[in-house]
């Protein structure tokens, strides 16, 4: 699934969480300035970063997700 807005710049970070798995942490910069957060709880960071693809999409269009 393609993004559905513009990446200038994106930023994915692991974490361990309190049971021992790994969690991605993907953040998001659009086009237009708009940040947007995303996670998953598996190894696929496209998943992260789609996430956050669309978070980002939401707020800038002010829509709650």
């Amino acid at each position: 699934m393609a993004a559905p807005v513009g990446i200038a710049h994106t930023h994915v970070h692991s974490l361990r969480v309190a049971s021992g798995a790994e969690a991605l942490v993907a953040r998001v910069l659009a086009d237009d300035g708009t940040a947007g957060f995303g996670f998953t709880l598996n190894q696929d960071a496209g998943c992260a970063r789609d996430m956050a693809a669309w978070d980002a999409l939401a707020r800038s269009r002010r829509v709650s997700l």
